[in-house]
């Protein structure tokens, strides 16, 4: 059964890397939440946000970064390796994957690679995640998690084109939890309000070894 990997590597020296590291991470900025998922109003900060907030600050200090994409033939996962590369030769890398959800094409593909560039660099940056209040280049602490608001009209096209993306993104087939949910006479998801279409996201996000074994049980 394939689940979520991350595996993190150092140089055998890392006596530069790390003061150069340590002096980034106190100038960084939080990453500015750009992007609105639009089925549940929640924002997020996209990969874009994350590599204006964390690549220049790494440079001025020595540090360059690196984001490798592949599919790894025998765990079944799709691989992102972050590495953050000192001037020195020094470096740290970061490899993590997830199994590749959807139709496994090709945007499925770019799908997953996205979401694993974004958290990856979060990851291994320390980078927190903020609203724009005008004052991006001030620290400031996690935000608190944020959950999306009441929606009591039933969910439309575009609701469910971003429902099943963020399935995909957490290496969920669509069509698996479809067909569980129909198994257990739960409602199809067309007839969910955005809330509920929420909550059927959340409980699938933290089930995804029964759903993965209930598949392979089929």
């Amino acid at each position: 059964m394939n689940t979520s990997t991350t595996t993190i590597q150092y140089s055998d020296d890392i006596t530069e890397l790390a003061p150069a590291l340590h002096a980034a991470q106190s100038e960084m900025g939080p990453a500015i939440l750009d992007s609105t998922n639009p089925a549940f109003r929640s924002k997020f900060a996209s990969l874009s946000s994350v590599l204006n907030a964390s690549v220049p600050v790494l440079n001025k200090h020595g540090i360059s970064v690196q984001q490798h994409a592949g599919f790894n033939d025998e765990t079944k996962l799709v691989q992102v390796t972050t590495v953050l590369m000192h001037k020195s030769g020094q470096r740290a890398s970061s490899t993590c994957g997830l199994p590749l959800g959807g139709k496994r094409d090709g945007h499925a593909y770019k799908s997953a690679t996205t979401y694993l560039r974004r958290i990856a660099l979060i990851g291994i940056c320390g980078l927190a995640e903020a609203d724009d209040d005008g004052n991006a280049t001030v620290a400031v602490s996690t935000p608190r998690t944020r959950r999306a608001p009441k929606q009591t009209k039933p969910v439309d096209k575009s609701d469910l084109k971003q429902y099943n993306d963020l399935l995909t993104e957490a290496g969920i087939l669509p069509e698996t939890l479809a067909a569980f949910m129909s198994v257990h006479q739960r409602d199809h998801k067309s007839k969910l309000t955005g809330e509920q279409l929420f909550s059927r996201l959340e409980w699938a996000k933290k089930n995804v070894e029964l759903l993965n074994r209930w598949e392979q049980e089929q």
